[in-house]
């Protein structure tokens, strides 16, 4: 399993969509994605149960001015929706 370090993708603004996939990614760390203005969509995969893709932080994905949609599996809708550290998304945060 890969965590996403703090600025891996930072200021990338080629990046317009990303999806993060059921295996692999274990964690999504601070400012990862900070300032990537181009983006606009996040899909995220199946995973099983209550298991979401942690967040070290809730702004992992600061400066993203234009991101828009985060798609969750509809099964895990829930626990994104309420895990504190998804909080500053939720707004945006949809089903699939």
């Amino acid at each position: 399993c890969v965590s996403l370090k703090s600025f891996t993708f930072a200021s990338m603004s080629v990046i317009s969509s990303l999806f993060i996939s059921n295996i692999g990614i274990f964690a999504i760390s601070q400012n990862a994605f900070r300032n990537c203005t181009n983006l606009s969509m996040i899909k995220i995969g199946e995973t099983s149960g209550s298991f979401i893709h942690p967040l070290e932080s809730t702004n992992a994905f600061d400066g993203c001015t234009s991101l828009q949609k985060i798609y969750v599996p509809s099964a895990q809708l829930s626990y994104y929706l309420s895990a504190s550290q998804w909080s500053n998304y939720s707004n945006i945060i949809i089903g699939y």
